[in-house]
């Protein structure tokens, strides 16, 4: 009699665990992004476009500091392939770089004064409308960085000396992010870009990653400003008179 109750309270055990086992998985739902939700690719002028000779960077280059560029990915002029690959990948943006240095290439006569038509560079203005009206045809919101770490050499010149005396550089540039004038002179080009593109382009990104430049470039020295120039711009420019508001 024992034997037989054992036996049933098997029997009964192993059906409970096959009632209780594993079922098959739901299948989940397909996974989507809400309405309006932005997901791209990102590039940036001086690791893609190639070409640009009138940023620090090319200085440093010729120094022999950081390797040459070159044409880099050519993107300059093979943009529209570029944003038809990002469309094909039902991508919905597109952030690249409107390089300052292309578009002011020479130095205002007054930095810190509103920009003019004829302080920029109008062929490469519409280049960059060019790119923008590529991207918009293949449904890709552009999304803009003003300054992705290359300034224009008439802003920031590693080769040039400092004068602590008269507290300018040899060769009449600022001194990069250590001059309250390359702010100025900044705010002045995103003004101008955000008037060019009035409702062609909705996101804008000032600099990229600004902490990479102050703590790598200015506090640690190992970001361009240090490293590629063997100097650090924070010991070459200390601060001089505020600049005209």
């Amino acid at each position: 009699m024992m034997h037989l109750r054992l036996r049933l309270l098997v029997a009964l055990g192993v059906l409970a665990l096959t009632a209780c086992g594993p079922s098959k998985p739901a299948t989940p739902a397909p996974l989507a992004f809400p309405k309006g939700f932005l997901f791209g690719v990102s590039t940036a002028a001086e690791q893609s476009e190639g070409g640009n000779t009138s940023n620090d960077w090319y200085v440093f280059e010729g120094m022999g500091k950081v390797p040459k560029v070159g044409l880099a990915d050519d993107m300059y002029t093979r943009y529209e392939t570029d944003a038809e690959n990002a469309a094909s990948m039902h991508l919905t943006a597109f952030r690249f770089t409107m390089e300052w240095a292309r578009l002011v290439p020479n130095p205002p006569v007054d930095p810190t004064a509103p920009l003019t038509d004829a302080d920029v560079d109008q062929t490469a203005l519409a280049h960059y409308h060019a790119v923008v009206d590529a991207l918009h045809a293949r449904g890709l919101e552009p999304v803009v960085t003003l300054v992705h770490y290359t300034l224009p050499e008439w802003v920031d010149d590693p080769a040039a000396t400092y004068d602590a005396g008269s507290g300018t550089f040899s060769d009449g540039s600022l001194g990069g992010w250590t001059s309250p004038t390359t702010a100025l002179a900044f705010a002045r080009y995103a003004a101008y870009m955000a008037r060019s593109f009035k409702g062609e382009v909705h996101y804008w990104l000032t600099e990229n990653e600004p902490v990479v430049d102050a703590l790598g470039g200015y506090v640690e020295g190992a970001s361009r400003r240090a490293s590629p120039g063997s100097i650090s711009r924070r010991r070459r420019c200390p601060a001089g008179p505020a600049p005209r508001t």
